[in-house]
């Protein structure tokens, strides 16, 4: 039995959708069918294509690569070390790429030849071969990694990044970092922003927030910056806890529920520092419990909790947590659209900050209308609930992304948001 979980294709130059733990994990399997997958050991070695990158050259290239990996390793808090190895043996192309990029099949060697690649397209024809000719018009690179079901370990993983746009490096270093994020375990964060409609009828990407306020990991590339959110910093943490996270972050847990007590699936709950304005997010039933049930690192601090639902144009491509692939699935489905809404707890009409202490955990009962509690709990790790077999059919997490989202629109603005 294959199994796809998950794909995610964006576009360059047009809004194109439909093809969290902040932000979230990208697969949950295991054995209990509630572990976010991840790799184990957490240092992984990947491996560079000695080919060109459209008028870049191969040092150019592994150079940006380099850049995004650095960014996800300087994370203090996580325990996941991205690593160059031996370079590919040839320059891959649209005649070769077959042996090294693994896939579903179980009888593909290139799912256990120990290799990782992150290959280079250079004219994009790899891209065209992929998915049809002319889609390296739109695709601007993808990752994925395989794993076997019921299985919570990556086995080995690829990225492709595409050589015929023309992009900046900044562009580069974004694509690669929210596309290397995919590739060992992260699934997109929605957080706090809310792209509505214009007059137009076309979303309003990368024009509601200032650049920096959008994670690494939001279905578009509207970061500009080449640096983590907090979110992202979570999120990592999270899939890939340091022995120490209790020294850095403390933890809210809790369960999102309707006025009958029966969890709401797929909801996008996002948490605001009151002081800071640092905002992280996750959605509610994210472990696939039916329970409501969700889980934030967080920085020692006072937040407020809120509650909306997922974008509806984040399914497909730009999905964001386990219920949203679908325009059918129960992030589009009653109670959603659900109203924005902030924790009250015992206070109606008025919003009440959560005290966040480093090295412990705050249970949070928060009810659809605003009403909850909170009480004592403990700091849970979700991803060590478990170990289970490796063994079974293959199944491939596939995350196929173009993350430079809206280029042209992008550069017609000033710095690529509103001022």
């Amino acid at each position: 039995m294959l199994y796809l979980y998950k794909s995610h294709l964006f576009a360059i130059g047009l809004l194109i959708c439909g093809t969290a733990l902040a932000g979230g994990p990208l697969a949950i399997e295991g054995s209990d069918g509630h572990t976010p997958v991840h790799y184990s050991p957490a240092t992984v070695t990947l491996n560079f294509d000695i080919g060109t990158l459209g008028s870049r050259t191969n040092a150019d290239a592994d150079a940006l690569v380099l850049q995004a990996f650095a960014l996800w390793n300087d994370v203090a808090t996580s325990t996941l070390l991205l690593q160059q190895g031996n370079d590919l043996s040839v320059d891959i192309d649209s005649s070769n790429y077959m042996n090294v990029i693994p896939d579903s099949s179980a009888n593909n060697p290139a799912n256990k030849d120990g290799l990782n690649p992150v290959v280079y397209d250079d004219d994009g024809a790899i891209i065209d071969a992929m998915f049809g000719v002319g889609q390296s018009d739109n695709i601007a690179g993808l990752a994925a990694s395989v794993y076997y079901l019921d299985g919570d370990k990556y086995l080995e993983g690829y990225a492709v990044l595409n050589g015929k746009l023309a992009l900046t490096n900044s562009d580069i270093v974004g694509l690669v970092t929210h596309e290397i994020g995919h590739f060992f375990g992260l699934d997109h964060s929605q957080l706090d922003i809310d792209n509505t409609e214009t007059d137009s009828g076309s979303p309003a990407v990368c024009s509601t927030k200032f650049q920096h306020q959008y994670p690494v990991m939001y279905p578009f590339l509207c970061r500009l910056s080449s640096s983590l959110h907090e979110d992202d910093v979570a999120a990592i943490s999270a899939l890939y806890p340091s022995a120490d996270i209790a020294a850095s972050f403390g933890q809210i847990n809790g369960v999102f529920v309707d006025l009958g007590n029966n969890p709401i699936l797929g909801a996008n709950l996002w948490l605001k520092n009151t002081l800071t304005g640092e905002t992280y997010s996750i959605v509610s039933d994210y472990l696939l419990q039916s329970t409501g049930f969700f889980s934030v690192y967080l920085p020692a601090g006072d937040y407020t909790l809120h509650a909306n639902s997922i974008n509806s144009i984040f399914f497909g491509a730009s999905s964001v947590g386990p219920y949203s692939y679908l325009e059918t699935d129960p992030s589009f489905q009653s109670p959603h659209p659900i109203a924005a809404v902030s924790f009250q707890g015992n206070t109606p009409g008025f919003e009440q900050s959560i005290t966040v202490t480093t090295g412990q955990g705050t249970q949070v009962k928060f009810v659809i209308d605003g009403s909850g509690e909170t009480s004592a709990g403990t700091i849970i790790n979700p991803v060590a609930a478990k170990s289970s077999s490796s063994s079974g059919a293959f199944s491939l997490q596939l995350v196929l992304a173009a993350l430079t989202i809206l280029v042209f629109m992008r550069r017609t603005r000033s710095h690529g948001f509103n001022s």
